[in-house]
């Protein structure tokens, strides 16, 4: 039975200290236990002037695209989960103009927030997956430019029960039940630590570590002792030979060696035997305080297992995010990309990008690019990121009613530079430019609009050949809010839809 018990709010290194690149207060209730750690200040900084090749606008052709138009409306079906139910999934379907027939199901909502900042309200803006890895950007509300990066692994949600057949809302509800700007999450968030502080944990772990600890001796002294008893072996035999008899010399060497073999495998006898008996010892107190936290555990099912669902997750440190869209993963140095761009539009002249680089396994920043992309009178400003397996880089704007894409570096090794492709989308579905993404399976990039996926083959796009029959369309009658999409080693896609704040999963491998 899994018994841990300390939490979340405590140890789950909610980070609320604002950061070099973000600026705020947190008024989270006294008695809420949450942690605030520093965020890595030792930012790497590499700045860039222009970094955007010349070219000129007359030489990018439009290529058709025959694009669904999803939706334009700029109206959404908002719907709120509610408590004290088992809230149902949903299915998106392919329309008939998609390329592809295909479904998005309900894998699982995500919170109002993980507690990270009073103000959030499950405004979640991008979703990248690498492994078994899932991470969310989660932003603090419109005009902070705040945010912090949520990751999950789908390993540990499946062992959780929430592996996209049901339970959808579980970590809604567990997240929720935890909310310590909520009055009922403080009473939870006391009750919880009125229960596990009066529980052995600490003890109950210590014992845990010392059993392996124990063990780990246990296999040392056992293989020494074999050996021991291997060369003891080996010597005595050779009382038996001639030389051994007639030879008083010999026989003194090999008494020796016998002597010294046998005294070690008795030392080591003795070693196994003591660590024996420290396992023996030590598993009575596991099993002892593991009773305790068992008898806990059964008595507040609910109250734990949303423990264990909100302990799942990690966080990273508040920072700032800008408008969010651009949570991105270089297979090539495998780390996180985030760009901070603060403003909806162009930057200005004297105004630079900033892209941060981030560790994926502590969330924190590593290094900031800053650099300017100008194009005659235009400084463009990032919106949206992603990376090929190769770790080139790729982002895009819209141009009209069609879309530009962009693509070169952005790394430590091969610094930052950009170009655009020879060819640009002549129309585009939907009317938000919300995110870009790749698919390493079919080595296709993605642009994300409301209700419509359209992708084209990476080959093609940087050859500048694409012609209408290399885009593939999905189209969606969900008039939901699409904000990004990822995809798993397979290639199954997986959606970050708003309101309510919903991941869902493709049936089949996406085109």
């Amino acid at each position: 039975m899994n018994r841990m018990v300390k939490l979340g709010l405590s140890t789950i290194a909610v980070s609320l200290g604002l950061t070099l690149f973000a600026t705020g207060t947190n008024n989270v209730k006294a008695d809420s236990s949450v942690d605030i750690p520093n965020i890595n200040k030792n930012v790497e900084q590499k700045t860039y002037g222009n970094v955007m090749s010349n070219y000129n606008d007359s030489d990018i052709k439009d290529v058709t695209t025959n694009a669904p138009s999803g939706n334009k409306t700029k109206k959404y079906d908002k719907s709120e989960l509610v408590d004290g139910i088992n809230n149902p999934g949903h299915v998106f379907n392919t329309t008939s103009n998609s390329t592809q027939s295909n479904s998005f199901k309900t894998a699982f909502y995500l919170p109002d927030g993980f507690n990270v900042f009073e103000t959030e309200h499950g405004n979640y803006q991008s979703v990248v997956m690498t492994g078994d890895s899932i991470y969310f950007l989660e932003s603090m509300g419109t005009g902070k430019n705040l945010g912090a990066i949520v990751k999950y692994k789908l390993s540990d949600l499946k062992a959780l029960g929430i592996d996209g057949s049901s339970n959808y809302d579980d970590i809604w509800k567990a997240v929720n039940w935890f909310n310590p700007y909520t009055d009922e999450g403080y009473v939870n968030n006391k009750k919880y630590l009125d229960v596990t502080n009066n529980l052995p944990t600490d003890e109950y772990y210590a014992a845990k570590k010392a059993v392996t600890n124990a063990t780990t001796k246990l296999e040392k002294s056992t293989a020494s002792q074999k050996n021991a008893n291997k060369w003891l072996k080996h010597w005595q035999a050779k009382t038996k030979y001639k030389k051994y008899k007639t030879n008083a010399s010999y026989k003194n060497q090999v008494n020796r060696k016998i002597n010294s073999w046998k005294s070690k495998a008795t030392k080591y006898s003795r070693y196994s035997n003591n660590y024996k008996k420290q396992i023996k010892s030590q598993n009575k107190l596991v099993d002892k305080y593991g009773k305790k936290i068992d008898a806990a555990r059964k008595a507040n099912p609910t109250m734990f297992k949303y423990a264990d669902i909100f302990q799942a997750a990690q966080l990273s440190p508040l920072m700032g995010i800008g408008h969010g869209q651009t949570l991105s993963f270089n297979p090539k140095n495998q780390h996180l990309y985030l760009v901070q761009d603060d403003s909806m539009g162009d930057i200005k002249a004297n105004e630079y990008n900033k892209v941060l680089e981030l560790d994926p396994t502590t969330m924190q920043p590593i290094r900031q690019y800053n650099f300017q992309m100008k194009h005659g009178n235009t400084n463009m400003q990032l919106h949206t990121l992603t990376f090929d397996k190769d770790g080139n880089a790729y982002w895009g704007r819209k141009s009209g009613n069609g879309y530009q894409w962009f693509m070169g570096t952005i790394d430590d090794t091969n610094g930052v530079s950009f170009e655009p492709s020879k060819q640009k989308m002549a129309t585009r579905g939907g009317v938000f430019n919300q995110s870009v993404a790749y698919n390493a399976k079919n080595n296709r990039v993605y642009f994300v609009s409301d209700d419509i996926l359209t992708s084209l083959p990476v080959d093609q796009l940087r050859k500048g050949n694409l012609k209408e029959s290399s885009f593939n369309h999905l189209e969606f009658d969900s008039q939901r809010e699409f904000e990004g999409i990822t995809f798993d080693p397979e290639g199954f896609g997986y959606l970050l839809t708003l309101w309510p704040s919903e991941v869902l999963k493709s049936t089949q491998p996406v085109d």
